[in-house]
Order: C-alpha cells, then structure tokens, then sequence
C-alpha cells in the first residue's frame, strides 16, 4: 500500500478591526488648483445621520476664504456640490454638528477687510439645501474672536460654541469663551469665560466641546499655557452643570505635571451616554508628538491614566474622536511618517479606551508616493461605520494647493487564513 503524505497548512487567526474603502474627493472644483481644509479647533467638521454625511471646509478657489457645505446620502461614495455658507467676506476655521432630527449646524471665524476677526453662526433646517444668514455669537465686536466649536443637545433648541478670544489679551493673554443659544441658533446669549487663570497673561487655546444629550452638562477642553514656565502646555478641562451658564475650576488631563517639561497640544473631546468624558490630544513627552487619549468616570472631575494611542515613534497632528454608546472609542490623526510622507491613520478602542487595537491606515496611496496628508476629522454612525475626511495634495505635490478627501471604515470581524 502506498503511503500518503499529507501537506498541513498552519491557520493563522487575526482579531477584527476597522477597514478603509477608495478614497473619494470632496471638493468639486478642479482638483489640486487651490487649497482646501477641514482643520478645525477641537476636530470636528463632519458629521454623520444613518448614511447621510455633512462636511463643512474651506475653499480658496475665489479671492476669498468661503466655508462650503456638503453632504453625502451614500456613505460617501458621492458627494452633493459645494454650497458657500459663509459671507459676505472671508471665512475661516469651520466647525460643525448635525443634530438627530438632521438640522445642521456651522460655526467659523468670520474676517473682515481689515482683518477683523469674530465668530458666527449658521444652520439649515431643509437637510443643506439651505443656510440662514449669518449671525455673530460673540458678544463684543472690537477684539479678535476665532477657532469656534461647536455642539448641540438632541432637542435641536439648545446650542453651545466655544472659541479662542482676545477681548482681555493686554491683561490676562488669549482666554477660552463661550455662548449659548437657546431657541436653536436665533439668538446667543452673553458670553462666559471658561478658563479660571484670572489675570495673568498666560495663553488659552484651540477648545474643543461637547454635551450630553440633554443640554444640561457642558463639557470644554483646551490648549493652555498657564504652566509653561514649568513644564510646558497642557491640556485643561472644565464642565458646565448648569447648560453653561457657569464653569466649574478647571481640571487638569494630562497626567505629566511631575514628569518634567513636555508639551500637549489640539485636544479633541466626545461624550457618551453614560457621562463618561473621552479626551484625545497631541503630545510631546516622548520626544515627539504621539497621540495620547484619557478618559473621565466622573463626570470630569478627574481624568484617569494617559494611554498612547498611536503606536510608532513618530510625529502626529490634530487628532480627532468619536465615541458609541457601547465602549467603543474611534480616534484618527494625520501627519503620521510611517512612508515616505504624511498620512492619516485610525485607532479603535471596543473597551471604551482602555486598550486600543493595533493602528490602521485610513487613505489609499502607495506607501512610496508622497503626499502630504494632514488635520483629519472624524464621526461615526448608529451602525458604528466610520467616516473620516481630511485635506490631501495627492494631485498637486508641494503646491500649496490641498483638496479634501474622503474615506470610510468599516468593521471586519475575526479572520482565518
């Protein structure tokens, strides 16, 4: 009898993660001719309900700095033309949100001939076709107000923006502000100074926002400078119990004030059902600039271990987050050298931040092709699909011209080969 011989193959068994489709372009100008962004403090400049996506950029292919809106009913595969909601003069530094019965809602710096800077307001009711005239949130005029973000309660009638403002830099530097509207963006109420650093002349910045689905608590996070002398910038936090009409003392996220000098930067924030609070940032400690996350159980009143997020040594910029309502946290950066140019990646996290899986590339270049790939923004739906967009000189190298590009995850389970 003859033998046989059998040939055994090992299995080999990956655990699931996020995936990322074809990259589509936004912007509907010609591509790689002007420059383009979705930069925006705190992060968020895309929105998404189902499979319907809002994006709200900036676009440079006029004399002026317009923001534009634009909206996708499939997932991302197309996109509706951009549709300027910004004028009568110079639009820059967008943010956005959406809220669950589709209204949309903008805010960015509005600049003036004479470079005069405030922040202002618009919303549609009729799912983009149309935005309301413009209105200014701030509440004094003859100071520079910009970097606005912005978030909604789930009734629509409630809104909070917070902003960078200047209206007291000869005595006590740049300060984190807010307002809050209360009949859905007709009007705004006086504004309220969030960080509690008094009179001196250190600088707060770049604010990030969010709240929970009532309106009741609000939650701001920041750039501030107030220990750089020490150690450098850090991350600093402050809640609203009262749907913001006051701010509690400010609460300290990073976890390096007695580690030494380092430097946190661009902090991004999102809030679940639960009230626990989710804070991702930039970071310096390690001698570059990593993305490092924490999270609240409290309520905000302490902010527990910083956890690294992304995994190389290498330097990230702004990145953005997103958090469901089942433990899973969804964080995005760009500017991520792993090839021979800037990239954008994406970290999950299914235990609501204690762990995250391993890094996963978001856009489709060759690893050998050079782009930059910068300032990503990031949502997710009820189907926890991922949606990410961020600006992209793939067609024009070194130009200076940028276009946004698109592109959407998808969760793919356990695998055997």
């Amino acid at each position: 009898m003859k033998s046989l011989s059998v040939l055994v193959y090992p299995v080999l068994i990956s655990a699931g993660n996020y995936r990322f489709g074809t990259n589509v372009r936004v912007n509907d100008d010609p591509p790689g001719q002007a420059y383009h962004n979705v930069y925006s403090s705190g992060a968020h400049t895309i929105a998404a309900r189902g499979d319907t996506v809002y994006i709200a950029y900036r676009g440079d292919q006029t004399p002026l700095s317009t923001i534009y809106f634009s909206k996708s009913t499939d997932c991302g595969r197309t996109w509706s033309p951009g549709l300027r909601v910004s004028y009568p003069e110079h639009g820059i530094l967008q943010a956005l949100t959406v809220d669950p019965k589709g209204n949309i809602y903008i805010v960015y710096t509005h600049v003036t001939g004479s470079n005069a800077r405030d922040i202002h307001f618009t919303k549609s009711t009729d799912g983009g076709l149309s935005f309301s005239t413009p209105i200014t949130v701030n509440d004094t005029i003859i100071d520079t107000q910009q970097c606005p973000t912005i978030a909604v309660d789930t009734s629509g009638q409630k809104v909070f923006v917070a902003w960078e403002d200047f209206r007291n830099y000869n005595t006590s530097g740049i300060d984190i502000y807010f307002a809050r509207s209360t009949d859905g963006g007709i009007t705004f109420l006086p504004s309220v100074r969030v960080d509690d650093t008094g009179n001196d002349s250190s600088w707060q910045w770049q604010p990030g926002i969010a709240v929970d689905r009532g309106g009741s608590n609000v939650y701001v996070t920041w750039q501030d400078e107030r220990n750089y002398r020490l150690k450098g910038e850090d991350i600093y936090f402050s809640r609203s119990t009262n749907g913001g009409v006051s701010f509690l003392p400010n609460v300290l996220v990073n976890d390096t004030a007695t580690t030494g000098s380092s430097h946190q930067w661009q902090a991004t924030i999102a809030v679940d059902t639960l009230g626990r609070i989710f804070i991702a940032w930039q970071d310096y400690r390690i001698g570059n600039q990593g993305c490092f996350f924490a999270r609240s159980d409290d309520g905000g009143l302490s902010f527990g271990r910083n956890v690294k997020v992304s995994s190389p040594n290498l330097n990230i910029d702004l990145p953005s987050i997103a958090v469901d309502d089942s433990n899973g946290v969804y964080i995005t950066w760009g500017g991520d050298h792993r090839t021979v140019a800037d990239r954008i990646y994406f970290a999950f996290s299914p235990n609501a931040g204690d762990s995250f899986l391993p890094n996963v590339k978001v856009d489709d270049l060759p690893n050998s092709q050079s782009a930059w790939l910068w300032f990503p923004t990031l949502a997710i739906n009820k189907d926890k699909k991922v949606f990410v967009a961020w600006q992209d000189d793939r067609y024009n190298h070194m130009s200076g011209n940028y276009d946004i590009l698109f592109a959407l995850g998808t969760y793919v389970g356990i695998e055997e080969a």
